[in-house]
């Protein structure tokens, strides 16, 4: 079923306009494209055999977001998730991690209190600039299902870490914090 305009808006609202430019302008679409088709999902390789346990994908998150200088924290709640330690600088963007086999980045960019924020995770960015370029999607099989890259094996984590916290990087530099301009102003009922 292909996504009504209600639903398209929905997503696009969600990424948010300073955003949605700021991907555009790193490329993201098409290097986030790169990382699905490298990294896709193989249906033959399953649990345990293609499979980086736990601890060790713990310590690469470590290793890897220490070196970007985005420190990350694992938090063993419903399933466990990574998050920017809070002695970050930037605290109007938050930074999450989900890894099983597969690896889900998302941000959030938060303005000040006047204004909503957006982001989502880098499928729903994807998705939204793909909608921004005039691509029609399908609600359940683009919007609603998750694309994320898929990893078997230690290197691969790594690769799809490293590019995922480049496009972090490559993306806060284009926000400036603080910034109102661009994003949706909440009306004197909502504040």
């Amino acid at each position: 079923m292909l996504a009504t305009a209600e639903q398209q808006q929905i997503v696009l609202n969600g990424c948010g306009a300073p955003l949605l430019q700021a991907a555009i302008d790193i490329n993201f679409a098409a290097r986030y494209e790169a990382l699905l088709s490298e990294f896709p999902k193989v249906e033959d390789y399953i649990w345990p055999e293609h499979y980086v346990s736990l601890t060790r994908q713990q310590e690469m998150v470590t290793e890897v977001s220490t070196a970007a200088g985005m420190p990350m924290r694992y938090y063993k709640a419903t399933g466990g998730w990574w998050e920017r330690t809070k002695k970050y600088p930037r605290q109007d963007i938050r930074a999450k991690i989900e890894m099983r086999q597969w690896v889900t980045f998302g941000m959030r960019v938060i303005p000040p209190a006047s204004h909503y924020g957006g982001g989502g995770s880098f499928d729903d960015i994807w998705n939204a600039l793909r909608l921004h370029r005039g691509e029609v999607l399908d609600y359940d099989a683009d919007i609603q299902t998750p694309h994320s890259p898929w990893c078997y094996t230690e290197q691969a984590y790594y690769t799809v870490l490293t590019e995922g916290f480049q496009l972090l990087q490559d993306l806060e530099l284009l926000l400036p914090q603080g910034c109102t301009e661009g994003w949706r102003v909440k009306t004197d009922e909502m504040l």
